[in-house]
């Protein structure tokens, strides 16, 4: 089975999916969501302690104003609560400190965890594009669509200087396009399950560079899913087409 068969008996499949996610996470990322349930659980338990414990102090105090007439006598003992009271707050303050080293640790995680994810997720969104490029690019953007051959990726890189040729072999995919208005263009596509401005960045600088070698080329940005508006913004400003998986064309060759 070609990984195009294997990838859509998974989206078919739920409990393949299933399987898959227990075979790439582990049990220890699959227990995350647990783990998260159980530290809201105890936040909530160290909250209703905390509001216990000022419920006391507050009861300490309403004793002692009553008991103003015996002050002297309960000095010695009021010197021994506090006593206590500083060590119980010093133990809670090194409580808390712990807890939130612990919930800045996991956030970190957590956030190692999605980026992993979205990388996974761009390479499955790269091949897809690969297997079918045309599916990717709308008719308002380009009639025809393929991938560049190998050998024209070579005549390309060998016109031009090494640090640019580098910088373009480090784009996800380069197209060869008719262009609505019937004039043929190498389209430098940068792919991401949620692009960001880095992406349109890249994709005009590449497209600028072949520009600049006498090449006509356009930047195309592919998301999986719908980018934020300061992401169209910037491609509408460099000229950067945007393409959402599933809304079309979203931002139009040349803004």
């Amino acid at each position: 089975m070609d990984t195009l068969g294997i990838i859509r008996q998974i989206e078919a499949d739920p409990a393949l999916r299933s399987q898959l996610r227990a075979v790439l996470l582990g049990d220890e990322l699959l227990e995350l969501p647990r783990i998260v349930r159980q530290l809201g659980e105890d936040l909530r338990l160290l909250s209703e302690e905390l509001r216990r414990f000022e419920a006391a102090v507050d009861r300490r105090f309403a004793a002692l104003e009553a008991d103003v007439g015996t002050l002297k006598t309960d000095v010695a003992e009021l010197k021994t609560d506090v006593a206590e009271l500083k060590t119980d707050v010093a133990e809670l303050k090194t409580d808390v400190a712990e807890l939130k080293t612990d919930v800045a640790t996991l956030k970190t995680d957590v956030a190692t965890l999605k980026a992993d994810m979205g990388d996974v997720k761009g390479q499955i969104l790269e091949g897809r594009l690969y297997d079918n490029p045309a599916r990717f690019v709308p008719r308002r953007f380009a009639t025809r669509t393929r991938l560049v051959s190998p050998d024209r990726h070579d005549e390309l890189l060998d016109g031009l200087s090494t640090p640019v040729a580098e910088d373009l072999e480090r784009a996800d995919a380069l197209l060869e396009c008719r262009l609505r208005d019937g004039t043929d263009a190498l389209v430098v596509v940068e792919v991401s399950f949620n692009a960001h401005v880095d992406d349109v960045d890249r994709a005009a600088r590449r497209a600028a560079a072949l520009v600049e070698a006498g090449v006509l080329a356009r930047g195309l940005v592919v998301s999986r899913q719908t980018p934020h508006h300061s992401v169209l913004d910037a491609a509408a400003t460099q000229a950067v087409a945007v393409v959402g998986e599933s809304a079309g064309l979203l931002v139009p060759a040349g803004g």
